[in-house]
């Protein structure tokens, strides 16, 4: 059977674990939108068909995309109708709005990793009001011709799907790592201690946070990603703690990026809530390296980082209560172990085979 990964981007590591656990099974083709206008070498071994169409990354500007994702929309159908797939596994709603207009009865697999901003938040302003209703009353339409819905967070189907679709059509898959690509990890020695942001460079008045809260306390930073703009870079020179690395490629580069760690900052802006329903991967990584991690509170994220034990939750702009836990975890080489102990006790969570398995059990269901 045939199976066509619809994605609105370059492929990121949650999509080449799904890639790679489906190739096992399925014809995989991969049809992706590269908005870069950069050259992109995917190792994957299944048939790739890229749609060059730069295009503005700024996420919450439907607006401003909206003639490339038209423009994409046709060249991803006729690509559709050429393949002729049995089932279209893809992620957002531009990406289900083109597979529910494929007219030949694939079973569609819709994967949530994020909820934009204009279907889950309350929004200021006439027209993003408008943007919001349309979006929402267009999701609700088209979510009746999905087959099973993915969700890398439980909250995910709680707060916002469980009116949309039956929980029977419903399964949850974390974002957990791939962990071959941390075999080669080696924990960081505990001085100088040193706390990391790794992965897509956002919320910068919480980076900024952590600059300056780190400063203060003698702790150094880390920081490694692709950035949306220059704001984090810029604010990094000339301050000697931090250390800026920039993009990295996950594959090849992540298990050395978490080996410059003690600790792990993931603060967010909670005033969105995507940001309080959702389980970025930082959390895995984490308790697969054993290293403390630093989230918001008023998250699902921080409940579950404080009840098993694996970190604090602080609240997203309290430099104050940050500065008290950098001091504690540079300090207290017990505490670091305590949690170190609770990250074992949680690898569990880590299971990549089992979620592996009951994707493609459900893939067997429906086809």
């Amino acid at each position: 059977m045939k199976l066509v990964m619809l994605l609105s981007f370059i492929p990121n590591p949650r999509m080449n674990r799904r890639i790679n656990i489906l190739k096992t099974k399925y014809d995989v083709v991969l049809i992706y939108w590269n908005r870069n206008d950069e050259k992109v070498k995917l190792n994957l071994d299944i048939k790739q068909i890229e749609i060059n169409i730069k295009a503005d990354f700024n996420l919450d500007s439907p607006i401003k995309r909206i003639i490339n994702t038209i423009t994409f929309q046709r060249k991803a159908l006729k690509y559709l109708k050429q393949e002729k797939p049995d089932i279209i596994y893809l992620q957002n709603l531009d990406m289900l709005d083109i597979a529910c207009k494929y007219k030949y009865n694939a079973k569609i697999i819709y994967e949530i990793a994020d909820i934009n901003t204009l279907l889950l938040d309350r929004q200021k302003g006439l027209i993003k009001r408008l943007i919001s209703f349309i979006l929402k009353r267009k999701e609700k339409k088209l979510i009746t011709k999905v087959d099973l819905l993915v969700i890398t967070s439980p909250k995910y189907y709680d707060e916002y799907f469980k009116d949309l679709i039956n929980k029977d059509k419903v399964i949850f898959i974390p974002n957990t790592p791939d962990l071959k690509h941390f075999n080669d990890y080696k924990k960081k020695d505990f001085r100088p201690y040193t706390i990391a942001y790794i992965g897509a460079i956002r919320y910068e008045k919480q980076l900024k946070m952590l600059i300056d809260s780190s400063e203060i306390t003698g702790v150094n930073v880390f920081i490694a990603g692709f950035a949306f703009n220059d704001i984090i870079k810029n604010y990094c020179k000339k301050k000697d703690h931090v250390t800026y690395y920039g993009p990295y490629d996950y594959n090849t580069e992540i298990s050395r990026l978490y080996g410059k760690a003690n600790a792990i900052y993931s603060v967010y802006d909670v005033d969105r809530k995507n940001v309080r329903l959702a389980l970025p991967n930082r959390l895995y990584e984490a308790i697969y390296c054993r290293l403390p991690i630093i989230v918001s509170k008023g998250t699902y994220l921080g409940e579950l980082v404080e009840e098993k034990g694996l970190g604090f939750a602080i609240d997203n702009n309290n430099q104050e209560e940050l500065v008290n836990i950098l001091l504690r975890l540079k300090n207290d080489k017990n505490l670091n172990k305590e949690i170190e102990e609770n990250c074992i006790k949680n690898k569990h969570l880590l299971d990549l085979d089992y979620y592996n398995n009951l994707l493609l059990k459900e893939l067997d269901r429906l086809c």
